[in-house]
């Protein structure tokens, strides 16, 4: 079954008229046909490409919005593989600090979905979630033709967060592409200002091909005539693509070259200085571009520099220390998800505990259709002396939840011994467990060393880290 009913789960619409309920929105989310399963279905029959755009439109159109309406928002639209939240996050912080009013749609929410959905830097208020929520989510209920006759996931949150961005007149519109960019559910938007590619890589090869060149070409989709396309320096078989797309498309696409040093000196991010000198470059492009196209005076060089020195997103190379009864553990988090991130992640990591005498201890988990056994052969290059494989969930509660993930830590588990036996490093313990509280528990109250945790793989496993890691500082401080 694609959607659970969700009779069972919804508040009847006399008490909806009360109080909009955040807990009651979040479960009827929940019955709508996950990413994961949508991405499966979508391969398995062999969808039509325009499919997914025009599905989209039907249901966008049904929660009473058209693409005439979508043309009143200003948008700078973002794809890649590597960077491009960053990218969005930074060019938002930019705008923002220079006085326009923003609205950032992302993903993936790290813990809360509301999360997804920013208004000027911030995201929705649970009861401002839930009143939009409602709203639309009452309008494709009233309008189904079938019991399943629902938006998948991510298509509800797009179209959610278009309701939100035109009631709430924002300015500029930064809208982060979920999954490619031609195909993608975003891209239904017409009234592109700006585009912008982060680096590219190989990931979510059963949608977008193997190949640098048919992932290129998937990117590019998000080109319009007119707009002003830019993209980070790309290996030459990625760039020939974009070139001939923004032919095709009828837009000039520009090479941006990293922030310049001069101006990285203000930085103050855990991020590789590298990494973030090339989506900061990207970023004041997209922003520039922006107020250029719109004929806005130019951005201030001064807030720039402020919103560059300011800027924080959570969950990218993020470092966090917990006090345990015996010592002080660090955790390093990084939503890492193709072996390219994960080898500058890898890097990232022994650079900061060169020095360390500390206890290495790795968390991980991977999902979908990536190459696992590449992941963990760059991993197993830090010599961890524990390993802990977790689904992304923070606490389980019911064991059928997590049964499946489980079984795939286990297979994790048995190519990481297998590494071992090929290299003839072995950790002093491999544990799978059912939940990062449990791998947590076991890190922190089991060792009477200090420990340096990495925990990378999947953005969904970062979250639920912090998630728990937020728990227990509550839970430690009453």
């Amino acid at each position: 079954m694609v959607i659970r009913s969700v009779a069972n789960i919804l508040l009847s619409n006399s008490l909806r008229t009360v109080s909009y309920n955040f807990k009651q929105a979040v479960e009827a989310l929940s019955g709508l046909q996950s990413n994961a399963e949508y991405i499966r279905n979508h391969v398995k029959t062999n969808a039509d490409d325009n499919s997914v755009k025009s599905i989209t439109i039907k249901y966008l159109e049904r929660s009473g919005l058209t693409l005439n309406d979508l043309d009143e928002l200003s948008v700078i639209h973002v794809t890649g593989t590597k960077g491009k939240g960053t990218t969005c996050a930074l060019c938002e912080c930019i705008l923002r600090r220079s006085g326009y009013r923003t609205g950032f749609f992302t993903s993936p929410h790290l813990i809360e979905v509301y999360e997804r959905i920013r208004i000027d830097g911030e995201p929705l208020q649970r009861e401002t979630f839930a009143k939009y929520f409602w709203k639309v989510f009452d309008e494709l209920e009233h309008k189904k033709e079938h019991e399943y006759d629902m938006p998948h996931f991510f298509s509800f949150m797009t179209i959610l967060a278009f309701h939100v961005f035109l009631n709430e007149k924002v300015d500029v519109t930064i809208l982060e592409v979920g999954i490619g960019g031609e195909v993608d559910c975003t891209n239904i938007i017409r009234n592109t200002c700006v585009a912008g590619i982060t680096s590219l890589g190989i990931d979510h090869t059963n949608l977008l091909g193997n190949s640098l060149k048919t992932i290129a070409w998937h990117k590019a989709g998000i080109f319009k005539k007119g707009c002003k396309a830019f993209t980070v320096p790309q290996d030459k078989r990625s760039m020939a693509v974009l070139n001939r797309r923004s032919l095709e498309k009828g837009c000039q696409l520009n090479i941006v070259k990293p922030l310049e040093e001069k101006i990285s000196k203000v930085i103050n991010t855990n991020m590789p200085l590298e990494i973030f000198r090339l989506n900061a470059g990207l970023a004041i492009s997209l922003a520039n571009a922006w107020v250029t196209f719109n004929g806005f005076p130019a951005l201030q060089n001064y807030v720039v520099e402020k919103a560059i020195e300011k800027f924080n997103w959570q969950g990218r190379y993020e470092i966090v220390s917990i006090n345990n009864s015996s010592s002080v553990c660090r955790f390093f988090m990084d939503g890492a998800h193709t072996s390219e991130s994960l080898e500058i992640c890898k890097d990232w990591y022994l650079k900061n505990t060169k020095f360390s005498s500390n206890i290495k201890v790795l968390v991980f988990n991977a999902t979908g259709d990536r190459n696992v056994r590449q992941f963990l052969k760059i991993l197993h290059k830090c010599h961890f002396q524990q390993v802990y494989l977790t689904p992304n969930v923070a606490v389980s509660k019911q064991m059928d939840d997590v049964k499946e993930p489980i079984q795939r830590c286990q297979v994790f588990k048995r190519a990481w011994e297998e590494l071992e036996r090929k290299t003839g490093f072995k950790a002093d313990s491999i544990s799978t467990c059912v939940d990062v509280s449990g791998a947590f528990r076991k890190i922190l109250d089991n060792n009477v060393k200090k420990c340096d945790v990495l925990v990378t793989g999947s953005i969904h496993l970062v979250g639920a880290a912090l998630n728990v890691i937020n728990i227990r500082k509550t839970n430690d401080s009453s």
